[in-house]
């Protein structure tokens, strides 16, 4: 099980003690922050609660603590908090912030952190007006990479990602929401972290088998090379399909 996976968990069971259809407090939000600060290996990475309708964010849980000032302020004032909340992508990045100028307001503490690049995940909610698809953002996690953390892979995204879309079905769908949100992301994880790679491998051991088999045909390895090697080819082939099954049964329980 990766380590995104058991991050997911953690956090999940950080959630569900909390009441849903309401704001979750500072201490749940430090919680969660704390668990993506150990499993990206960051330094600092902030919670923000965003109100488009008056334009105000308000950093909510930030480590580390002692760095951040918990106050309303006008979004003008971030300009690149704004950036992010007004972009369609719900993942924004700056890289060389300090040469930025949305983020030249701060420039002192990005010299001073070392900050080479800053990602913005939008925690935001779907709605219909006039029969057009809509979003509003309620929130931002935002997290820096230091010198010592100087970019991020695909996985550590999409898991800051999924803890956005958590977040939000917590928040304004409840219990029910946020458990079918919670099933679809470990469906997603199975899929492509278990199911996708080991159905690729197997193909690759299959042609691997036919090339070996040629190998000896051709006299090019002896019997004794050809029988370990085929041995642990076909381990492989016979433990694949076992492996597809049981990840495949796990993925049905999930919607029952």
């Amino acid at each position: 099980m990766s380590i995104s996976t058991l991050a997911l968990q953690d956090i999940a069971g950080k959630l569900v003690v909390y009441h849903p259809h309401e704001p979750l407090p500072a201490q749940a939000m430090t919680d969660i922050l704390t668990v993506l600060q150990q499993v990206l290996a960051i330094a600092r990475c902030t919670f923000w609660s965003i109100d488009e309708a008056i334009g105000i964010c308000e950093i909510k849980a930030g480590l580390p603590m002692q760095t951040h000032k918990f106050v309303k302020d006008p979004l003008e004032k971030h300009p690149d908090i704004a950036f992010a909340v007004k972009s369609p992508s719900l993942w924004n990045t700056i890289e060389d912030p300090l040469l930025n100028s949305l983020t030249h307001y701060f420039v002192e503490t990005i010299k001073e952190a070392g900050i080479n690049a800053i990602f913005y995940g939008k925690i935001a909610e779907e709605y219909k007006e006039d029969g057009v698809v809509k979003r509003r953002v309620l929130g931002m996690i935002v997290v820096d990479a230091t010198k010592d953390k100087a970019e991020f892979d695909v996985d550590e995204i999409e898991l800051c990602q999924i803890v956005g879309r958590l977040i939000a079905a917590h928040t304004l769908g409840g219990y029910e929401q946020f458990v079918a949100v919670l099933l679809q992301e470990y469906d997603e994880v199975l899929r492509h972290r278990l199911l996708t790679p080991w159905q690729a491998i197997g193909g690759f051991n299959k042609r691997y088998l036919r090339k070996l088999e040629q190998f000896f045909a051709d006299g090019e390895i002896s019997q004794r090379v050809f029988e370990e090697l085929k041995k642990d080819a076909e381990v492989i082939d016979k433990e694949g399909p076992r492996l597809e099954q049981a990840v495949n049964g796990l993925r049905r329980a999930l919607h029952v």
